[in-house]
């Protein structure tokens, strides 16, 4: 019976090859691991002590940064309705696989397996594997819900865009998305009330999402410098959101053509806001274009980009985008306190602490109502991980881990754990197939089309979601990304992902925050069922026979 860490590295590499494999446009992805780790199982392998639990916490914490950096923006922009969308999706996920278990006597383990299965969901999986005793079955439910959710979901997706008769082909601007996009216009100024002006002093165009970048120069773009001043019959490049740059148009003069310009890249930069000179202060009060000759023509706050107004406060982390002349930049750099470079950096202090951290705060018991509660090996990390990302630093721990190295960290901590789960359940695969798989199938059925169908008639007559917003919340509802790529290799439209992105990280949060919840209402109430037959018996034998 092998232990050998090796044999778990192969086991994976085998799972991600296997994961890779397109059948009707999906693959298993990462989830590929779990089934050859089922097999593995099945044939006597075991995995180290302790390994799976490490990939647990890593994945949560992970899965914590990335969805801290929208959540509270998923709640204030267009939050409302998706994030009530996720909860009923959520909610009916979890009320069907807790009253299928009950009805037909599925065991807990499976029940839930199942659950975050149908969902494809594997935090899910990661919280009822910490809820319930190692030698639980709930990987083996994940491995027959999953299928379910991954066919079911996209056949949803198709035959709910017909039934809603979704233009494919509309754009973002005819769909009227809520998030504009960064456009780039070059003006000629003809408007003699600028004329003489720094961009600053004019009230209008610092109260919009548009900056003046740059000026002609020759044939090519130049920066504004510390003294520029509009002047008439001056052409300059305007930055701005897609659905204000008109307004900063008419302000200043008439669009003209900007083919055959250069642009110099050692007159452009990025810089990291960590200071605290810049940080919580606002583009007027730091005077940058004064003291430094160098504008701001985008922001990047928690992936997410825009052009500022003059009164948008900086925060630690904002990555800014700078036009000026080299000494103006670097100046500045200096003074933000940051190096480029240092953005790709992985702080690798701050992400061990914040793991501990989550291990800490998870193992922290608390009673309530008679009952010893905790958030586990899932939800500290996640909690701590939300945290983080959302605030960018807490205390000594900085936030901010680069995109790549949390993908990265993420996947390793996730294969480990599924290869981890997979083999601890594959000793019992057979078995539990043999003696659950038919009622198996028809939970992970109903726990894929009931929350989709309520899901969506809910959304549909009570949320006013428009068609693509539907879907695209739908799929993240369900965390189903292979739904998402469904819908968008249909459509240019931006609506589907941001809907995806503002309900998943709710979706995400409600299952492994509930998740628990649902697992300790089926272990009381089938005690509570077992408890009765021998009550009964006892009743019976102490009443006296009657005649």
């Amino acid at each position: 019976m092998s232990t050998s860490p090796f044999v778990l590295v192969g086991l994976i590499v085998a799972g991600l090859l296997i994961g890779r494999i397109r059948l009707w446009g999906l693959t298993l992805g990462t989830s590929g691991v779990l089934f050859v780790a089922l097999v593995a199982g099945h044939l006597g392998y075991r995995a180290p002590d302790g390994v799976g639990e490490l990939g647990l916490v890593v994945f949560v914490f992970t899965v914590g940064l990335s969805a801290g950096r929208q959540f509270l923006r998923a709640l204030l922009h267009r939050g409302r309705a998706l994030g009530l969308l996720a909860l009923v999706v959520v909610g009916l996920g979890l009320a069907t696989a807790v009253l299928t278990a009950l009805v037909f006597g599925v065991p807990t383990d499976l029940a839930m397996g199942v659950l975050a299965g149908a969902m494809t969901s594997t935090p899910g999986l990661a919280a009822a594997s910490d809820t319930l005793p190692p030698d639980s079955h709930v990987a083996v439910g994940f491995g027959v819900g999953y299928p379910f959710g991954i066919l079911g979901v996209v056949l949803f997706v198709h035959l709910a865009g017909r039934f809603l008769a979704v233009d494919y082909d509309r754009t973002e601007e005819t769909e009227g998305d809520d998030e504009p996009r960064i456009v780039r216009v070059l003006v000629e100024i003809t408007n003699a009330f600028v004329a003489g002006k720094a961009p600053e002093q004019i009230p209008v165009l610092d109260a919009t999402r548009c900056r003046i970048a740059r000026r002609i120069d020759g044939n090519r773009l130049a920066p504004l410098g510390r003294e520029f001043r509009l002047e008439l019959g001056q052409k300059v490049l305007i930055v701005g959101a897609s659905n204000e740059v008109e307004l900063a148009v008419g302000l200043l003069g008439r669009r003209v053509d900007a083919d055959g310009l250069l642009v110099m890249e050692n007159e452009r930069a990025r810089v990291v806001v960590t200071s605290p000179r810049v940080v919580g202060r606002s583009l007027r009060e730091i005077g940058m274009h004064d003291r430094w000759g160098v504008t701001i023509s985008r922001v990047t706050r928690h992936e997410y980009e825009f052009v500022p107004r003059g009164d948008d406060v900086l925060q630690f982390g904002d990555q800014l985008t700078l036009v000026g002349d080299p000494v103006g930049l670097h100046d500045f750099a200096e003074y933000a306190g940051h190096r480029q470079r240092s953005f790709d950096e992985t702080d690798l202090i701050s992400l061990g602490l914040g793991i501990l951290l989550g291990v800490l705060v998870g193992s922290v018991r608390m009673e309530v109502g008679g009952l010893s509660l905790s958030l586990g090996l899932a939800g500290g990390p996640l909690l701590v991980g939300l945290l983080l990302g959302h605030l960018q630093r807490l205390g000594p721990l900085s936030g901010h881990l680069p995109r790549a190295a949390r993908m990265f960290a993420g996947e390793v901590g996730l294969a480990i754990f599924l290869a981890d789960a997979g083999v601890e359940a594959g000793d019992g695969l057979v078995p539990v197939v043999m003696e659950h798989g038919l009622v198996l199938c028809l939970l992970a059925l109903l726990c894929t089309v009931v929350p989709l169908v309520g899901g969506f008639l809910f959304a549909d007559r009570c949320l006013g979601l428009r068609p693509l917003e539907l879907l695209g919340g739908m799929c993240g509802g369900m965390t189903s990304t292979p739904g998402l790529g469904a819908v968008t290799e249909r459509t240019e439209a931006r609506q589907p992902v941001t809907a995806y992105a503002t309900a998943y990280p709710l979706a995400l949060v409600l299952v492994v925050a509930l998740l628990p919840g649902a697992i300790g209402l089926l272990r009381n109430a089938t005690t509570a069922d077992s408890e009765k037959p021998a009550a009964a018996q006892v009743d019976s034998t102490d009443r006296p026979d009657r005649p």
